[in-house]
């Protein structure tokens, strides 16, 4: 594995020494922090320089590719874990939520931290669903996460856009042969 990486951070490094604009920036996608400072480390070392670099891990990449490609009238904000968690942290203490389920709510009552962490645990849960199996939201059962999930849902359709609809914008704008050519001079290979 060490070699192939050797040898992967040189042919990189090659093809950034190839590139005569000094002002356009280079991307890439990198799994982790480690690799993002051995590659800066080698193309340093091999080209004397490492500069105008953007490493993104995927979820990043993604999200500019879409940033670029995306309709001019959308203005929806990406669905993070973060949103979700607070969403559903909002919804734990509506008085309707309280009223239809009272033994979750007997659960964290007058403890925010359990609260918080309740929240936590569901927004996870839903990050998960969103990404890899988003039909089960849709069928999720008359209980009292199905009620979160449906307020959630409810809340999130007009404002945020979901890794889903990322990538199904992204492959629909690729049809299209302008958004191709703009996308490969923003970001070239």
């Amino acid at each position: 594995t060490s070699n192939f990486l050797s040898s992967l951070t040189e042919t990189f490094a090659d093809q950034l020494n190839k590139n005569n604009e000094v002002f356009r920036t280079d991307y890439a996608v990198v799994t982790n922090n480690g690799i993002k400072k051995k590659l800066k480390i080698k193309v340093a070392e091999q080209n004397g320089i490492a500069a105008n670099l953007s490493f993104q891990d995927l979820d990043g990449f993604i999200k500019t590719v879409y940033n670029l490609l995306k309709p001019t009238n959308s203005n929806k904000k990406y669905l993070t874990v973060d949103h979700i968690l607070w969403i559903v942290f909002n919804e734990l203490s509506d008085p309707k939520f309280k009223k239809l389920y009272p033994e979750q709510f007997e659960y964290y009552q007058g403890d925010q931290m359990k609260r918080h962490a309740l929240a936590l645990r569901i927004a996870g849960l839903f990050e998960v669903y969103l990404e890899y199996i988003p039909e089960k939201l849709d069928q999720s059962a008359a209980d009292w996460q199905g009620y979160l999930w449906k307020r959630l849902h409810a809340k999130c359709q007009q404002d945020y856009v979901t890794i889903n609809q990322i990538k199904e914008t992204i492959l629909t704008e690729l049809k299209d042969i302008n958004k191709l050519t703009l996308l490969q001079e923003k970001l070239p290979l």
